[in-house]
């Protein structure tokens, strides 16, 4: 046991431990009286973290949401063929060869291959009516229709009523929301019964009566669609409206005097951009949904022109004689609202902060 002494005091091991002198300064500190915890090689460095905006964290964790990716190029691949399909054959959406009504899918080269060669119930329907060159790579429905043009051709259309009704979302839900949350008081209020008073009336009769009050056509879904269909933009960005005013930044800002307007536009609407871009993009499924089955119960666009619902409501007519002409559209329209959920639930997972640890 090591010993040291200065003046009349001993050190020793025990009494570092346990005994103190009354005077400090009769405490002598040797080089080996204190170690270093750990390997001093070793020795922890503040690691350097790269500054990376809100926006390219956004991506890169969208990046790494692998279904929300496939979805996204799904939309991508269903859009670029909504535009450019119909336009890929010499065959319109109304018009009608008779001679070649309730004919498979035939693609040339896949036939080889025994898929989408023309045969129905083990018959080749195309070698049947003598037509060995003809080809619909959708088959035809029971007018003869090419089913290929007339499925993209509803698509787009689906997609036009759904692309408006997110517009709707964005300018009616957005402003009516921010203004009833932000200004409160009797405003509030107010718009909040107007809000109860439509929401308590069903969607489907207030889409019906529109359809049957004005003549049916694709300006009247999109109308009927935007009736209602913001409400639930509106409530969610009037919450947040609600709880961000209250905030010591929006509080500085007013004692500064800074225009209302300039405060929700640059303070509160940065804040609230991502739920909004989610909530916008959950909203076109819906609207897609509801102009298929306005379609689908007799309530959609005038023959001939399609959409997806109108697709379904006459190939359901003909399911068991000619499957295809139902499960065509339906496929369609099954990826297309499944590609926009996962895309939605992928951003909202990417610009939600909380959504980082997890």
């Amino acid at each position: 046991m090591s010993k040291r002494k200065k003046g009349t005091v001993e050190i020793t091991e025990e009494t570092k431990v346990t005994e103190m002198p009354e005077n400090p300064e009769d405490i002598v500190l040797l080089p080996d009286d204190m170690e270093l915890v750990g390997d001093h090689q070793n020795i922890q460095i503040d690691k350097n973290y790269v500054n990376v905006s809100f926006w390219k964290d956004a991506l890169k964790r969208f990046r790494a949401n692998r279904l929300a990716v496939v979805a996204l190029i799904a939309i991508l691949v269903i859009v670029a063929l909504a535009v450019i399909g119909p336009n890929m054959n010499d065959h319109t959406y109304a018009s009608m060869i008779t001679d070649h009504a309730n004919l498979p899918p035939r693609i040339p080269g896949l036939e080889k291959l025994g898929i989408f060669n023309g045969v129905e119930r083990g018959t080749n329907v195309y070698e049947e009516k003598g037509l060995g060159d003809v080809y619909y790579w959708f088959g035809t429905d029971t007018l003869g229709r090419d089913l290929w043009t007339r499925t993209w051709t509803g698509t787009r259309v689906s997609l036009i009523i759904a692309l408006f009704a997110a517009l709707g979302d964005l300018i009616i839900g957005v402003s009516y929301g921010m203004i009833s949350g932000f200004v409160g008081g009797k405003a509030d209020i107010v718009m909040q019964r107007i809000i109860e008073i439509l929401n308590g009336i069903p969607n489907l009769v207030i889409m019906t009566l529109m359809v049957m009050i004005l003549s049916p056509g694709l300006v009247t879904i999109i109308i009927a669609l935007l009736i209602t269909g913001w409400i639930g933009m509106s409530r969610m960005v009037r919450g947040q409206a609600m709880k961000l005013k209250e905030e010591e930044y929006i509080l500085a800002s007013r004692t500064l005097g800074t225009p209302t307007r300039k405060i929700i536009v640059k303070d509160i609407l940065p804040n609230i951009f991502g739920q909004i871009i989610v909530m916008t993009m959950f909203s076109i499924p819906g609207a897609i949904f509801a102009e298929s089955f306005l379609a689908f119960v007799g309530l959609g666009l005038p023959q001939p022109r399609p959409s997806l619902g109108i697709l379904i409501s006459e190939g359901y007519k003909t399911l068991t004689i000619h499957p295809h002409m139902l499960v065509i559209p339906v496929l369609v329209l099954a990826i297309l609202m499944l590609s926009f959920n996962l895309l939605a639930d992928g951003l909202r997972d990417a610009v939600d902060p909380k959504m980082k640890d997890k």
